[in-house]
């Protein structure tokens, strides 16, 4: 999916906000809404609530290797 689609998504849904022109070049700068921000600030909530509970469930003395693991694998996603 191109980002055009998602964010003509957001612009529709009412999260986001884009001028009909640009004031130099083609690029469109975009804006949350009131709306847009309160969703996504929600979900940054979310999201880290459900990070602390995950890391949460490793034993203190094991979560060095495994973020280190962690590390390791998404390196291995760039090369």
């Amino acid at each position: 999916m191109s980002s055009s689609v998602v964010l003509r998504g957001l612009q529709d849904g009412g999260l986001v906000t884009r001028p009909a022109t640009a004031d130099h070049g083609r690029a469109l700068p975009v804006h949350l809404t009131d709306e847009g921000l309160r969703r996504l600030t929600a979900a940054r909530a979310a999201v880290y609530d459900i990070e602390r509970r995950m890391i949460g469930a490793i034993p203190v003395r094991r979560l060095d290797a495994l973020l280190a693991d962690l590390d390791r694998m998404a390196a291995a996603l760039d090369g």
